[in-house]
Formats: C-alpha cells, structure tokens, sequence
C-alpha cells in the first residue's frame, strides 16, 4: 500500500502522496520509504516540481547537488544556513530515494549520488562557517581552517 508509514501510523494519507501514487513508481516507492512519502506530504508544491521539470527521470552528477546547495551559501546566519542546508539536502535525499526505489539508478549512481551530496553539504557548510565567522571576528584570517574527518 502507498504511503505504508501513514497507514502503519494511523493517519490518512495526503493528497500529494495518493497523487504521487497513482503510477506505478510512485506507488512502489511510496510504498518502500516512508521518509519520500513524507516529504512529498510535507512538501507537495516542490514534489510537483520535481515531477513536472523531469527532474525525477534524469541521472545527477556531484555538480547537480551541489548546484542545489548554492542557496545555503547566500545566508546571512547560521540558523538560516542550517534551515536552508536541511531542506535542500531532504529535497536531494528524496530525489536520490526516489531514483534508487523507482529503479531508475543502479546501486552504483545511488552510492555515488549520495556521496556526492554528503560532501557537498560538509564543504557548503564549512564555507558558510568561515564565512561567518570571518565577518564576526576581526582575526579570523589568523584562525585555522576547519576540518571534517570522515570515518566508517
């Protein structure tokens, strides 16, 4: 059934997400991922853009996601930045879950596209940090650059 953690939950479904599974991958993938199916009930105005623009049938390379960062680099605070790399990245992360449950990307393009996105939010993120932070402090240019370490 569509939308199975709406159902598993109690809860109607949204309209957005009965719409999203009138096909046949919307149904299989609102069905597999409660996390697409909520926020495409939470964000159905970006779904349908999504939907409309093709942007669900086509393949992503790393300057795709970042590209989607770039409004996350134009904030003025931390908060903001925060906010804005939170829904971009679960705009990305439901595209990417979509592509993957759809079977429009192979195991390959999803491992790659969500690396890709991974790094793209820590190096967006960190720019906007240093930025920041050098509009803050006089001696900024003095401090070390920040640094992420991945491991696992």
């Amino acid at each position: 059934m569509a939308g199975a953690g709406f159902v598993s939950a109690g809860r109607e479904l949204p309209a957005a997400v009965k719409e999203c599974a009138r096909t046949q991958a919307g149904a299989r993938v609102c069905r597999a991922s409660a996390f697409v199916s909520d926020w495409i009930a939470q964000n159905p105005q970006a779904f349908a853009v999504l939907e409309q623009s093709g942007a669900l049938d086509r393949t992503y390379t790393q300057g795709d996601h970042e590209a989607a960062l770039a409004d996350v680099s134009a904030c003025d605070s931390v908060d903001a930045a925060r906010a804005e790399l939170r829904r971009a990245r679960n705009q990305r992360m439901a595209l990417i879950a979509w592509r993957d449950l759809a079977g429009d990307a192979d195991l390959a393009e999803t491992f790659a596209a969500l690396t890709d996105l991974a790094s793209g939010c820590i190096d967006t993120a960190l720019q906007v940090i240093e930025r920041l932070q050098a509009s803050d402090d006089a001696g900024a240019a003095d401090l070390p650059r920040l640094i992420v370490i991945g491991m696992g």
